[in-house]
This record gives structure tokens, sequence and C-alpha cells, in this order.
């Protein structure tokens, strides 16, 4: 999940006016606060780890994503959910997406193709 930008960060940051509005948009950036408001309102059930991408080296701090983040978690009772930060200068932690047989069906032979359950919003 993008989280881009620390709202206060951004407005106080040296982006020219232009460039703040673009990025705070309709259109822009997520930023930390919206990926709470995300969990707090719409994050599934099935979800166990969220990986926080596209931090802004100028307007966000990784360490202050990750705490937004967990304490929308925390205050959805979902505490159970992984974060890992991802960082523009070196690779992140391993994510391993094991698949497990109780939920998709025993036949986890090499090669076969299954359905992930992801949920896509039709909002804009």
């Amino acid at each position: 999940m993008e989280s881009n930008h620390a709202t206060d960060l951004l407005q106080v940051g040296p982006y020219a006016a232009s460039t703040k509005a673009r990025i705070a948009g309709e259109r822009g950036h997520l930023s930390n606060e919206a990926l709470a408001r995300f969990i707090r309102e719409d994050l599934g059930a099935s979800v166990e780890c969220l990986v926080l991408a596209h931090l802004s080296r100028v307007n966000n701090l990784p360490e202050l994503a990750a705490l937004t983040c967990r304490d929308a978690l925390e205050a959805s009772g979902r505490s159970d959910v992984r974060v890992v930060v991802s960082h523009q200068d070196r690779v992140t932690e391993t994510v391993r997406l094991d698949v497990r047989p109780a939920r998709f069906g025993s036949d986890l032979s090499p090669g076969r193709q299954i359905a992930l359950p992801l949920q896509v919003s039709t909002t804009s």
C-alpha cells in the first residue's frame, strides 16, 4: 500500500504550492493518514501483511508511516497484521505469499495456478 507522505510534513515541506496540491489532491498520492483511514474503514479480514511503499524521502519518515499504520491496525483490533516498510536505498525484507491448503484446496502441485481472494475497490 502506498504511504507516500505525512500530511503535516507535506504542508511545511519545500515543494511549490502547486506540487503540494497535486500530491495531496484527489488523484495524488496516498498519505499516511489516508492509509490509516482505509485500514479503519475498509481493510479486508483476510489481510495478514501490509507492505508500505512509495514513501517520500522529503515528506515522510519510515518510522512515522509504520507508527501511523500500526496505530490504525491497533484501533481496528487488527494487531495481528504484519507491517513491512519498503525502503528506497536497500532491499526490503522478504514477504512470503505462502498458499494455505485449508483455504485453497489440497492440490498445490508445482505449476498449478490458483485464484487468490483479492479485494478490488471500484471507487475513485
